[in-house]
């Protein structure tokens, strides 16, 4: 019966599932896995790099199309599940590389929703966050973080502290200066 559905509405539907169902749902025909597989799964496995694999979530981010909604929603994630870093033994940051990318590219969820989520992250680093951006003008957004006490996380001169037995951090990467090193 999915077949008697148009394209637009199948997108749509796909636009709510998660990645392993859309992967599922795709492989139920053809014309399906041509509508909302192949390509479409590897743009929606930023989902499994979000918080995890920052230089493949910035590749996901910039070599594909995603809509306003679907963006906001990433960074609601992001906040819910903003992990921490280590910049001394005992002293942890949040790792806020993917909530930047997401605001730079556009998210914006209501400052009322992100207080819901997590109200530290709100007071201390939302509107920080928010005041650096220069649309269009990475170069001065990222001057402005370095300026600023309380996204130490996002500075580039934050070193991380690497315990031998966290797999997780041995490979951090600070924000991408310059986002033409993906083409």
């Amino acid at each position: 019966m999915i077949y008697l559905l148009n394209n637009d509405i199948i997108l749509f539907i796909s636009t709510y599932l998660n990645l392993k169902n859309l992967k599922n749902f795709s492989l139920c025909n053809k014309n399906l896995y041509n509508l909302v597989g192949g390509n479409n799964i590897l743009k929606y496995k930023i989902e499994l790099y979000l918080n995890n694999n920052y230089k493949n979530f910035v590749y996901s981010l910039l070599n594909f199309k995603y809509d306003k909604k679907y963006l906001n929603k990433l960074l609601e994630k992001a906040i819910k599940q903003i992990t921490l870093i280590y910049g001394t033994r005992s002293c942890g940051y949040y790792d806020m590389r993917y909530i930047f990318e997401l605001m730079y590219n556009g998210a914006n969820i209501s400052s009322q929703k992100v207080k819901e989520i997590d109200s530290v992250f709100y007071i201390f680093f939302y509107k920080n966050i928010k005041k650096c951006i220069k649309k269009s003008d990475r170069k001065n957004t990222l001057k402005n973080i370095n300026k600023q006490r309380m996204l130490t996380s996002l500075r580039n001169n934050f070193k991380i502290y690497k315990n031998k037995n966290d797999i997780c951090h041995k490979s951090y990467i600070k924000l991408i200066n310059d986002v033409n090193f993906y083409y």
